[in-house]
């Protein structure tokens, strides 16, 4: 019996120290953010630290994801209060990058916020509706979370290379996103989720397939059309002269029919007996600013060059010219064109009309000015509007993929049409980055500015694209022509004048030397 109650209180004085190891245990195992210091005192929580941790293993695990490695749920955080930093910390770290991007001189886009954020509603709902779908509740935090920081490191993958090209670390040459760089890094971030999301869910083929279905439909197809917005935006005209305005703005609202009214208006007349150009640019694509560059270059070689002044216009979709170009519409065009057709001498002057977009497989030319519906452009709408303008003498030239489709219905005896591709082919350069598509640059920048042949510099422009395309290993763009044989001498007219408006120049500026060296050694001599 003395022996028992020995042992009883031996066991009773060991048991303390053995659940203080037990305890030790548990805490030095538990999660750091779901320690909490006792009531009594000790080392408070710092809530703060354990969201920057939870980001930190969000991010952690969004580059593997990126990578497609097999997720381990184990480490993915699901906490609301995660989600949302790591929410607020995406779309701050956007802002940054826009901010980097555009420089100092620039604004907050109101108007852009509500797309900049519009990818977190639509991940939310479709994580919710897959979750129900798979009875695992724990993803409807879990997905939306990971489809987040899948993006993180895609949106600094994209930054870099802005930089690279910014900088030309990466030359045109060896650009390896011939398009916008938004395309190929979506469709990674969409397979990289869309593998991610299978892989949790653990569902059937059915299930699997479902799940996809509500992943595409939620979020892939809204952000394709809906592409994230810019929160720090250029200022009007790239040169802080003022903020950018909004599309809708009642300013612009106001503008637009003034701007167009008074360009019509100054459209100068022809002059008999002179074989006069006229230019019209159209710029339809407001999404990339490359087209804008081309076009202001070009509709300056045509009034410098081709004696255009005060007989060329623009037409352009781009959110930086709102107040100082009229937008890029169908029935602007037409408008145009009537004006044109009404002052020019149609037995004499010839129309120049180039337009720039993208083109798709059905031929239609895009006029793209978010958020409004605007028309695209088909060569039947196109040759509807010169013949009804009255314009019988035209070049016509198109700049866009899938731009050869221009050529049959524009085909007319008065007719001169070419295109930076044949009717089944991709045209290359429209990156936001570059100052000319691959044809522009070709024809215009190169071309143009030796010879006044528009058919001599169409030749020579579609041998270096050709070059171009070997070297990069694209696939060919083949650029069409087409004259009709009653232009052809109106153009050989218009050359002769051209070439002897430019020795003129050449005479009178060798002249001025000449006069300026006289007075330089008179000055000497009188010293």
């Amino acid at each position: 019996m003395e022996e028992r109650k020995n042992d009883d209180i031996g066991g009773e004085s060991r048991q303390p120290a053995e659940n203080a190891r037990v305890a030790a245990e548990a805490v030095s195992q538990a999660p750091a953010a779901d320690i909490e210091a006792p009531s009594g005192g000790g080392r408070p929580t710092r809530p703060l630290s354990g969201l920057a941790e939870g980001v930190l293993t969000a991010i952690r695990a969004g580059i593997r994801l990126a990578f497609f490695l097999r997720p381990d749920p184990a480490r993915l955080p699901s906490s609301a209060g995660t989600f949302a930093a790591l929410a607020i910390f995406d779309v701050v770290l956007h802002f940054l990058l826009d901010l980097a991007r555009v420089g100092p001189f620039g604004h907050f886009s109101f108007y852009s916020f509500p797309f900049a954020i519009l990818h977190i509603p639509l991940m939310l709902l479709a994580a919710l509706c897959i979750a129900r779908l798979a009875k695992r509740s724990e993803l409807a935090l879990v997905l939306p979370l990971v489809y987040i920081a899948i993006g993180i490191p895609l949106d600094l993958l994209a930054a870099l290379y802005e930089a690279a090209m910014t900088y030309g670390i990466i030359e045109g040459s060896v650009d390896p996103f011939p398009a916008d760089h938004f395309y190929p890094l979506y469709g990674w971030w969409l397979l990289a989720s869309l593998v991610t999301t299978l892989r949790l869910s653990k569902t059937k083929w059915l299930g699997r397939l479902r799940s996809s279905a509500i992943f595409l439909a939620i979020i892939v197809l809204p952000l394709w059309y809906l592409q994230r917005g810019e929160m720090w935006v250029e200022e009007n005209g790239r040169g802080g002269e003022g903020t950018m305005p909004y599309v809708c703005s009642e300013e612009v609202l106001y503008t637009q029919p003034l701007l167009l009214e008074n360009a019509l208006e100054k459209l100068l007349p022809g002059r008999k007996g002179t074989d006069d150009l006229y230019f019209v640019g159209f710029a339809g694509y407001g999404g990339q600013d490359v087209f804008l560059r081309e076009m202001e270059v070009v509709e300056q070689l045509f009034r410098e060059r081709f004696d255009c002044a005060g007989r060329s216009l623009l037409l352009v979709n781009n959110p930086s010219t709102l107040l100082k170009y009229p937008i890029a519409t169908a029935t602007a065009l037409e408008q145009t064109l009537t004006r044109v057709g009404e002052v020019m001498n149609r037995d004499e002057d010839i129309l120049f009309l180039y337009l720039a977009s993208h083109g798709d497989e059905k031929h239609r030319l895009a006029a793209d000015l978010q958020p409004l519906e605007l028309r695209d452009l088909d060569p039947a709408m196109v040759r509807r509007m010169l013949d009804d303008a009255g314009i019988k003498w035209r070049v016509v030239v198109v700049s866009a993929c899938y731009s050869g489709g221009f050529i049959e219905p524009l085909k007319g005896p008065g007719t001169l049409v070419m295109t930076a591709s044949d009717a089944t082919n991709n045209s290359f350069g429209c990156s936001n980055d570059a100052d000319f598509t691959w044809f522009g640059k070709a024809l215009f920048d190169e071309e143009l500015r030796h010879t006044f042949s528009f058919v001599a510099a169409f030749d020579r422009a579609a041998a270096a694209i050709n070059r171009r395309e070997a070297k990069e290993g694209e696939t060919p763009s083949h650029p069409q022509i087409y004259m009709g044989e009653a232009i052809r001498p109106r153009l050989a007219r218009l050359e002769v004048r051209l070439k002897e408006l430019e020795r003129q120049r050449r005479r009178q500026t060798e002249r001025g030397g000449m006069a300026m060296g006289a007075g330089s050694t008179a000055g000497t001599d009188g010293g």
